[in-house]
C-alpha cells in the first residue's frame, strides 16, 4: 500500500509541476538561440574583408569557382531567373527567400564578403573580362546594394559600365544589373591634367571636381562603346564633360532641371 502511495505522490507531482517546467523551458530557448547566434557572430570576426585599394580584375578566380548557369542557379537559388541581350546576360532577378540564416546588412564587411562571392562566382554566367573599380556599398534596412564601376585605363567608365547587385536580409540575390561593356575603343588621350582643366573654367561656379573619366560617346551596340578620356564637373549647376585632349565641352546639363 505504502508503495502504491508513493507513487501516487510522484504522479501528482509531476503533473502540477509541468505547466512551470514548460513556462521555464519557453524563457530559457530564446537566451539559446541568442547563444548561438551570438556565437555565430563572433565567429565571423575572424574572416577580414577589405574594399581593394587597386582595381579588381574579374579575371582573378582565386577564391570563387566560376560557375554555368545551372551551377550558378543551384548555388544561389532555382527561382532566379535571367534576361539575355545579344547573347550575354545583362540582369539576374530572384526573389526573397525565408530560408537560412539573417545576414547583418548593418555589416558592411559581412555584405562586401557575400558580394564577392556573387561577382566571382557569376563571371561564367556574365561573360565579362575587364577591370572594376572598389565597391561601393548602400545599406539598407531590408537589403543592401553593392555597385562596381567598369574601369578604362584606370578611371571609371561613363554613363554606362557598372554592376549593381541588390542582396536580401539573408543574402539571397534579388537582383544583378549588367551595363559593362566587353568592347571599348578610346578615340583621343589624356593630355590635360585636372588642374588645366579647372584653371581653364575658373571664371564659372565649380562645385566638386574635376573628375577623371571615359565618357561613353557612341554606343554600336549594348555591349560596345567608343569612349573620350575627359573630365566631369559641376559649373554653375550644370553637369559638364571636357575633353581631356583639348579642353572643350563635350556634353553639358543644366541639372536643376532634372
Amino acid at each position: 500500500m505504502q508503495l502504491i502511495r508513493g507513487l501516487l505522490f510522484v504522479v501528482v507531482l509531476v503533473v502540477t509541476a509541468w505547466p512551470f517546467i514548460k513556462f521555464a523551458r519557453q524563457k530559457i530557448a530564446p537566451h539559446e538561440s541568442s547563444d548561438l547566434l551570438r556565437g555565430l557572430q563572433d565567429s565571423s570576426k575572424s574572416i577580414s574583408l577589405k574594399a581593394p585599394t587597386t582595381p579588381l580584375s574579374v579575371q582573378d578566380h582565386s577564391q570563387t569557382q566560376i560557375l554555368d548557369w545551372d551551377a550558378f542557379e543551384k548555388k544561389f537559388g532555382n527561382q532566379l531567373s535571367k534576361k539575355v541581350v545579344e547573347g550575354r546576360v545583362v540582369r539576374i532577378q530572384g526573389r526573397r527567400s525565408s530560408n537560412g540564416p539573417f545576414l547583418t546588412l548593418s555589416s558592411k564587411e559581412k555584405v562586401l564578403r557575400r558580394a564577392q562571392e556573387v561577382l566571382q562566382a557569376s563571371q561564367g554566367v556574365m561573360n565579362f573580362e575587364g577591370q572594376l573599380g572598389e565597391p561601393k556599398v548602400a545599406l539598407g534596412e531590408y537589403s543592401a546594394h553593392v555597385v562596381w564601376d567598369q574601369l578604362v585605363d584606370g578611371v571609371p567608365l561613363v554613363p554606362d559600365g557598372d554592376l549593381t547587385l541588390h542582396l536580401g536580409q539573408r543574402g539571397e540575390i534579388l537582383g544583378l544589373f549588367s551595363r559593362l561593356k566587353s568592347k571599348v575603343e578610346i578615340l583621343n588621350e589624356r593630355i590635360l591634367s585636372g588642374e588645366q582643366v579647372r584653371a581653364q573654367y575658373s571664371k564659372r561656379k565649380m562645385v566638386g571636381g574635376p573628375l577623371a573619366v571615359a565618357w561613353v560617346v557612341k554606343k554600336p551596340s549594348v555591349h560596345q562603346a567608343k569612349v573620350r578620356h575627359a573630365y566631369e564637373m559641376n559649373l554653375d549647376g550644370h553637369q559638364v564633360i571636357v575633353d581631356a585632349q583639348d579642353g572643350k565641352i563635350i556634353f553639358e546639363r543644366d541639372q536643376r532641371r532634372h
